[in-house]
């Protein structure tokens, strides 16, 4: 399994991602077997929006900083509204 984590959960994407891998169609088929979004972290954001992202696209943890990434994730996508937080934000994990 290829795990996932998103940064960010205060615009439309991070739960459009979560849906994308993480919610089988109507016949219980998943698009890709094989990845699932498991964490998210909105600091961009309100903890409870956050929570409900998380909820809604089946997103198991909810990191408190983004280093709880660390050893849980494979890869790290950013979809914070702000574009300057992308940079200094994903450089950790490249």
């Amino acid at each position: 399994m290829f795990k996932i984590g998103i940064l960010g959960s205060d615009n439309s994407h991070a739960l459009a991602f979560a849906k994308v891998c993480n919610i089988p169609d109507e016949n219980g088929i998943y698009r890709y077997d094989d990845v699932r979004i498991v964490a998210i972290y909105g600091n961009d954001d309100d903890p409870n929006h956050t929570k409900e992202v998380a909820e809604e696209g089946k997103i198991e943890f909810i990191a408190q900083k983004k280093e709880d990434f660390f050893g849980k994730v494979d890869a790290v996508m950013v979809v914070y509204r702000r574009g300057a937080l992308h940079v200094p934000d994903i450089l950790p994990f490249i």
